[in-house]
């Protein structure tokens, strides 16, 4: 559901000729929601025919998201047979490093 609101507000702004709002919205989607919902959106996006929301989407989320996220999000992509966003997902995680998660102790590397 949360998804399909997104892909409808998202619609909404860009027929209002508001790309800047279109984008803050996809910003404030790809911090706030689950790996689950994500996907969902994302495919949903590219249902509607919205690939270059879809392509910001996943851009965002692979460069902002915990490297666990991503692989979470990318997962079920792949499951529901969308292999070039989760692909797309991964590669971009891959070229930002994202942000550090906590280390607890005992969790690094041997020093």
């Amino acid at each position: 559901m949360a998804a399909s609101h997104v892909g409808r507000r998202a619609e909404e702004l860009l027929r209002g000729g508001r790309p800047d709002s279109t984008l803050a919205l996809i910003r404030h989607t790809a911090e706030a929601y689950a790996p689950t919902e994500v996907a969902l959106l994302v495919a949903l996006l590219r249902s509607q025919e919205q690939g270059d929301l879809a392509d910001n989407l996943v851009h965002i989320y692979a460069r902002d998201r915990h490297d666990h996220d991503v692989v979470r999000t990318a997962l079920l992509l792949h499951e529901r047979q969308a292999v070039a966003d989760a692909e797309a997902l991964l590669r971009t995680a891959a070229a930002y490093p994202g942000p550090a998660l906590p280390r607890t102790a005992g969790s690094g590397p041997p020093g």
